[in-house]
């Protein structure tokens, strides 16, 4: 391993478990000392989850089996009934494929759009939320969640509003928005009590205990988690008893009560007894004993018995650690898997075997990242956002319009009691009376008409900038409607442009020198790309993004974005030719799939791209050298009688694995 990246991976471990000090010199460490370890709680952060679950999968199955329904789905006519079968084989597959679920639910919003069905239509919504939810993808959860409470609201159906609310809790609880969850959780708790679902106001109970605990507030946790015990006496349900039991432990450890979150926590485990149907709880089971025996560890008094006491319950920690990793990698929840690694992380750097602390910690870190990061947290923000926006344009014109008559109201009533005092007076001033009249009359006429021309341009104004920044077809969507929908498109070629020497060209430009220079190279990429029908998507830095085949399709993208990035490339070795070493060296990657697409963000949005499509045309680029397009064995087989390509073999790519790839040009 590269002396540098150690010392990052050292830094990482520091911040994790409190390295007292962490002297780096020359890529060398010269000292490590490790502090005492504080007691980490996980809490029950991801038992909201398991009871999303509960809630749901009761709701939506109805006593049929997977199998079943698959079996019955070929003999169903296009109809209600169907739509019905495909929104409950969507939530079926929530828990372990998630893909699968959601194109089960996306065929459910087709035919019930087809069938003009609003409530089939919001069922799906929820549903292929709730995959999204589990996938997970905080940001189409939410946008799916808005969808279909919009729908519900529409119907007035009180029922999948309280439901929808619930599930919008789960989104923010598990983005750490503690503060979020219990406001939606509070609103769901009070219309489930209002319409008497007993199994919601249970489900919000416990959601509420949780974001409690989560936010250190253990007294209102414990308060919620023993009036759900409540709720559920007479119950014969082992799974809910023993998701309440391990929510109770997770708080008495948060007080450093032990040997009672050992008692809650072994209670659950003997309530499940390993049933298949519960293995996503029975990871937090054991993950909970793993963690009441290692607290217990920390708490042994000193002396010799005492060391191997502590060593023993540290050897149950670990192996109950590992279990729940087990467990979580055999149904695939990255949530629970992240939980596991970080929890054995600690427990070997308490053995002192540090290269397992290292393994474990970097595992968990790569699963943490793909679940919560800055860029899924501003966009939920930006979705919240969006939904309470109304066009400003419009009221701005109601505005105006409405001053203005306003004025002409008030210039015929002043002119009506001038007519009327004429009618008393001399002729001469009914006719001062009459031109003052008429006079007024011109400069409101002005007025209006200066107003509406007003009116008229900022539209224009405002249209002409939204060309700018959308396709033209989303523009048009998103004037029509207030808003504009994310889809899916099957086939389209992106294209990622980076530049090799930016760091170098910077160190020698003056910050006004550097900003001409990336905006006479984004420029004449924009040019390019307009020439062949490509959609710009974004720059984020030195970096250049684009796409064709959406918003309308195009049957010639790859051959487009191939032939734009060799004029691009041209062009940037014509400026090199040029400028010498302050202009930058481009590298160039390509790969054709499928993407979503829409509007992210309220102010100052943006058309953007999501999928794993646009991951690996970024990993083309990034496996390309300065001069070179490289381009994935998709979009090869696409363009490979056009273009003269070589072939690269097979490259390692980051998070892909090993790939085929090949130059063009």
């Amino acid at each position: 391993m590269p002396a540098g990246s150690f010392i990052h991976r050292l830094m990482i471990l520091s911040e994790q478990f409190e390295l007292r000090s962490l002297v780096v010199q020359n890529n060398s460490v010269l000292c490590i000392q490790i502090a005492p370890m504080r007691i980490s709680v996980r809490g029950i952060l991801l038992l909201v989850a398991m009871l999303h679950s509960i809630y749901s999968y009761a709701q939506s199955h109805g006593g049929f089996s997977l199998d079943s329904m698959l079996l019955e789905l070929p003999k169903q006519k296009e109809d209600t009934n169907k739509v019905n079968l495909l929104v409950n084989l969507s939530y079926s597959y929530c828990d372990f494929n998630q893909d699968t679920g959601i194109k089960f639910g996306l065929s459910g919003l087709a035919l019930a759009k087809k069938l003009g069905w609003k409530k089939g239509m919001a069922d799906a919504y929820n549903r292929i939320g709730c995959n999204y939810d589990n996938k997970p993808d905080g940001p189409k959860a939410l946008n799916c969640y808005y969808q279909a409470i919009t729908l519900y609201e529409e119907l007035d159906n009180k029922k999948g509003i309280a439901a929808v609310t619930g599930n919008i809790a789960n989104v923010y609880y598990m983005q750490h928005n503690f503060a979020k969850a219990l406001e939606y959780s509070f609103k769901s708790l009070e219309m489930s009590e209002r319409i008497g679902d007993k199994r919601m106001v249970l489900f919000n109970v416990i959601n509420i205990g949780n974001a409690y605990g989560n936010n250190d507030d253990c007294e209102n946790a414990l308060k919620y988690f023993f009036r759900a015990l409540k709720l559920i006496e007479g119950s014969n349900d082992p799974n809910i008893f023993a998701t309440i039991y391990v929510a109770i432990g997770g708080v008495y450890d948060q007080q450093k009560k032990h040997r009672l979150a050992l008692e809650y926590r072994l209670k659950a485990l003997n309530k499940i007894n390993e049933i298949k149907e519960y293995l996503g709880l029975l990871q937090v089971i054991l993950i909970g004993l793993g963690e009441s025996y290692y607290a217990m560890s920390l708490d042994t008094p000193a002396g010799t018995q005492s060391v191997k006491g502590a060593s023993e319950l540290r050897q149950k920690a670990i192996y109950y650690g590992i279990r729940s990793l087990e467990v979580a990698k055999e149904i695939g929840a990255p949530r629970l898997m992240e939980d596991s690694y970080s929890f054995l992380s600690r427990i070997y750097v308490l053995e002192g075997d540090y290269k397992k602390a290292f393994e474990f910690t970097n595992k968990g870190r790569a699963v943490y990242d793909s679940i919560f990061n800055i860029e899924n947290h501003t966009k939920i923000t930006d979705l919240e956002t969006k939904r309470s926006i109304d066009l400003k344009e419009k009221d701005i014109e109601i505005k105006d319009k409405q001053i203005a008559l306003d004025r002409l109201a008030v210039a015929k009533k002043r002119n009506e009691r001038g007519y009327f005092m004429a009618g008393l007076g001399l002729l001469g001033c009914v006719i001062v009376v009459v031109y003052k009249s008429y006079k007024t009359q011109q400069r409101n006429n002005k007025l209006l008409t200066k107003a509406n021309s007003q009116i008229s341009m900022e539209k224009k104004r405002s249209d002409d900038l939204l060309l700018n920044i959308l396709p033209s077809e989303v523009a048009e969507e998103l004037k029509e409607k207030g808003s504009a929908d994310a889809r899916l498109f099957e086939e389209v070629t992106v294209i990622f442009t980076d530049f090799v020497s930016f760091t170098e060209v910077s160190e020698k430009l003056s910050p006004r020198d550097l900003v001409r220079e990336l905006d006479t190279c984004f420029k004449a990429f924009d040019e390019i790309t307009s020439k062949f029908n490509i959609e710009k998507i974004k720059t984020i830095g030195d970096a250049y993004l684009a796409v064709c085949g959406l918003p309308l399709p195009n049957t010639q993208h790859s051959e487009n974005v191939v032939m734009a990035a060799l004029e691009i490339n041209a062009f940037m070795q014509k400026r090199v030719s040029i400028m010498g070493n302050n202009t930058f060296r481009v590298r160039i990657g390509i790969h054709t799939g499928s993407v979503v697409a829409g509007i992210v963000g309220v102010k100052k949005f943006a058309y953007d791209i999501w999928g794993d499509t646009v991951n690996t045309a970024a990993r083309m680029e990034q496996n390309s050298v300065a001069g070179k397009i490289n381009i994935s064995e998709t979009t090869y087989e696409l363009v490979k009688d056009k273009f003269s390509c070589e072939y690269r073999g097979e490259v390692e790519a980051k998070g892909k694995g090993v790939m085929k790839m090949y130059f063009v040009g």
